[in-house]
């Protein structure tokens, strides 16, 4: 058995030699990927985010208030126009991500004690974002109201002490500062590396398994599996030691579950690509389960309240079971009891796809897979003919080569519809439904009684625990039964009643899953908001008031109304998801080209070709732009003048990229390796989730350089947003500024370089 495994691992690390492709593959892309995500999140958290201010208003209260939002570390007060008209102007192009509208006659209002409102618009669109800088409108306004409770009870003539509105002291354990770099960056870097390692594994069992069995394929696997864990290694180095953040569990578990998740999804890849037979179709089977694993991991929105497959997915797939493992050991500091189901799990579904994947290698299964259909290229026109000759025929031989060649049929076409309804399974109920909560009832009043019943009804909370141990709630959260606690202190009613200063309710919340502690908040902050201007209503009337909130905010999340999941994250996705396909598959049709010493006879035919590309491209994205925003009830209802064309400049760019990529690239499964792994780095580089503020400028720079960029901004602009064309002109003139470039780009390396390595390959003979 020994000697089969190392026969195995001799043969694959022989075979890593002999291929500077694969070897570069295997260590200087994860370190790219590395380094990539550790600057772009090194900012930890965006700040400073610009928003608009229009005060109608132009009183001593109005401008108290723009200086405390000049004040918070989340905002920058960028523009004061003169009405909303101006401001709509100002979110469509992107220049603010918020807009605080302070009526007329706000201040009188406040100095009568009448209730008040300012109106908040946020970019529902740029869901995160928008909600980082709703954070600092909500803080600015809490100082403001402190600060004229104050000035009202001058004014009655009552003792400041008397004049304090119910508080909610919130505590976030485990993440306190709620790092979107520690949740983010420890997300990314095994959803990056173990689907480019998957892609690898294909690849290389493609070529065959040594002689001897499960050892053999065990020696085989060994150097992906050990290479990758050591990357992972490095990146938690990084990211706990060198940043600082740390392990607060077992640091020796975290590292073992490392282990074995690469390990199980090597021999899930070498299942896949042994129960296949077809390096292609692996590919795009690892493809599909691995890069939306992320997704499906519980880890972003929350599948509790999701549709079945949703939920059974997330709980079939390895993936989950690891990030369960990593938050317990790497942020809460969880007994090492609590993740050894998760370690388990992981080892059971790694075993059982190896044992199979040794049966399939003693059915006959570990033979080398026969190199693929060679691509069908029709004959040229004859010398000299026609431009317009040349360039059908390009067009033409392109589409036939598409359809007819089932690998880039599952890339470019069916591929995009798979995802259509795939992807958006993740996020179909749109937000976190029912999280469970614990609630710690100290007084057992009448009124903290009403307080849970509020709590009870919320869509987004779920009761889960309810009595008086403190000590017993927070062991549930730190077992993950719980996300959030609600304290209601001692005295708690009768210091309301009393109009004294009352003990603040308490709210503790488990930080380490970012987007469900905001889910929680948010919910916890609806409810808890007004049912505490409800209950200190009496108190206030009997003290002279009618509120003790003076100023109010009245949130109008714009163009993605519902504030869903879906409707945020799918839209700029399905962009990253038309770019990708469209780099694979044309690079998978041209580094078949180059193997058969097919190069393009003229510009007009290369011409036709790329027209092709274009087609396929277009009728992809206007399918989800069309159909998937319409089936899914995304926002949609931009101008279809705007919509159409930025989608073909988005495509044109993208074809012209693709293009001047693969035409580096030899064998037809290069693209898919390379890019597989690639997406959600994409999506962040895009500016839709993570603002261009945050990044290192050198990398947004650089950011500004790929098609998907420009594309993700434009599209969700022009769908979901009803921009018009002056207000994207910008990304416009960006996509066509990357479609002419790259297109001159690769039309002299497909028709000079190209052709003189097939020369060259060919003894000098011309094609």
């Amino acid at each position: 058995m020994i000697s089969a495994w190392a026969a195995g691992w001799r043969l694959e690390l022989a075979r890593l030699r002999a291929s500077p492709w694969d070897l570069g593959l295997m260590t200087l892309v994860p370190l790219l990927a590395l380094v990539l995500l550790g600057a772009l999140f090194h900012a930890g958290s965006p700040d400073s985010l610009p928003m608009a201010v229009v005060d109608a208003d132009h009183s001593a209260t109005s401008r108290e208030l723009t200086r405390l939002l000049r004040a918070s570390p989340q905002l920058r007060v960028a523009a004061e126009p003169s009405g909303l008209p101006e401001a709509w102007t100002l979110v469509r192009r992107g220049e603010v991500w918020a807009v605080l509208h302070v009526p007329a006659g706000l201040e009188r209002q406040v100095l009568r004690g009448e209730p008040a409102e300012v109106l908040v618009y946020r970019n529902a669109a740029f869901y995160s974002i928008s909600a980082v800088a709703g954070r600092g409108i909500t803080g600015a306004l809490a100082h403001l109201n402190a600060g004229l409770l104050a000035r009202l009870a001058l004014q009655h003539g009552l003792p400041a002490l008397r004049i304090e509105a119910p508080r909610v002291q919130a505590t976030v354990l485990f993440n306190p500062q709620l790092s979107q770099e520690w949740f983010l960056e420890a997300l990314l870097q095994p959803g990056t590396l173990h689907v480019l390692m998957s892609a690898l594994v294909v690849v290389a069992l493609g070529r065959g398994v040594a002689p001897g069995g499960l050892a053999a394929m065990a020696g085989q696997l060994a150097p992906y599996v050990l290479a990758f864990t050591a990357w992972q290694w490095a990146g938690t180095a990084w990211l706990c030691g060198w940043r600082g953040w740390g392990v607060h569990g077992s640091l020796p578990l975290l590292l073992l579950g490392q282990f074995v998740l690469y390990a199980c999804y090597a021999a899930l890849a070498a299942l896949v690509a042994l129960g296949l037979r077809d390096t292609y179709t692996a590919l795009s089977a690892v493809a599909l389960y691995g890069g939306p694993a992320m997704t499906f991991s519980d880890a972003t929105l929350p599948v509790a309240g999701g549709p079945l497959f949703t939920q059974l997915w997330s709980q079939a797939l390895p993936f989950s079971a690891y990030i369960k493992l990593q938050m317990e050991q790497m942020f809460m500091g969880s007994p090492a009891t609590d993740s050894l189901p998760w370690l388990g799990r992981m080892a059971a579904v790694g075993l059982v796809a190896f044992l199979l994947a040794g049966w399939l290698v003693a059915r006959g299964r570990g033979r080398p897979v026969p190199e693929p259909v060679a691509l069908a290229v029709a004959a040229r026109p004859p010398a000299g003919a026609a431009f317009g000759s040349e360039l059908v025929h390009g067009l033409r031989d392109t589409l036939r080569q598409v359809l007819h060649t089932r690998p880039a049929l599952v890339i470019l076409v069916l591929a995009g519809l798979v995802y259509g309804f795939y992807y958006p399974a993740a996020y179909r109920h749109e937000s976190a439904l029912r999280l469970p909560l614990a609630v710690v009832d100290l007084d057992g009043g009448v009124l903290s009684g009403r307080l849970i019943e509020r709590l009870a009804a919320a869509p987004q909370l779920k009761i889960r625990q309810r009595d008086t141990d403190l000590v017993a709630a927070r062991q549930r959260l730190l077992h993950r039964e719980v996300d959030a606690i609600v304290v209601i202190p001692a005295g708690f009613e009768r210091g309301l009643l009393a109009g004294t200063r009352a003990d603040a309710l308490a709210v503790y919340m488990n930080g380490a899953y970012v987007v469900r502690t905001s889910a929680v908040a948010e919910g916890l902050q609806t409810v808890l908001a007004g049912a505490l201007a409800e209950l200190a209503a009496g108190p206030a009337q009997a003290l002279g008031l009618r509120t003790l909130q003076p100023v109010a905010a009245l949130q109008h999340p714009l163009f993605n109304t519902r504030e869903g999941y879906g409707s945020y994250v799918v839209p700029g996705v399905a962009v990253i998801i038309v770019h990708q396909t469209l780099l694979m598959g044309i690079g998978l049709i041209l580094a078949e080209r180059r193997r058969l010493g097919a190069a393009y006879a003229s510009g007009a035919e290369l011409l036709g070709s790329a027209l092709a590309f274009v087609l396929l491209g277009t009728l992809t994205a206007l399918f989800y732009s069309g159909f998937v925003n319409w089936f899914q009830d995304y926002p949609r209802g931009g101008h279809g003048a705007v919509v159409l064309c930025a989608t073909l400049l988005f495509v044109m760019a993208t074809v012209a990229f693709a293009m001047l990529l693969g035409s580096y690239f030899e064998r037809g499964e290069h693209p898919a390796q390379a890019l597989a792994a690639g997406s959600a780095l994409l999506f962040f580089l895009s500016g839709m989730p993570w603002p261009f503020s945050a990044m290192p400028q050198p990398l947004a720079w650089l950011a500004q350089g790929l098609p998907s960029t420009a594309g993700v901004q434009v599209l969700v602009k022009a769908n979901q947003m009803q921009a018009s064309l002056a207000e994207v002109a910008p990304e416009l003139a960006t996509l066509a500024l990357l479609a002419l470039g790259y297109g001159a780009l690769a039309a002299h390396r497909l028709l000079r370089r190209q052709q003189r390595d097939i020369e060259a390959v060919r003894g000098g003979v011309p094609v």
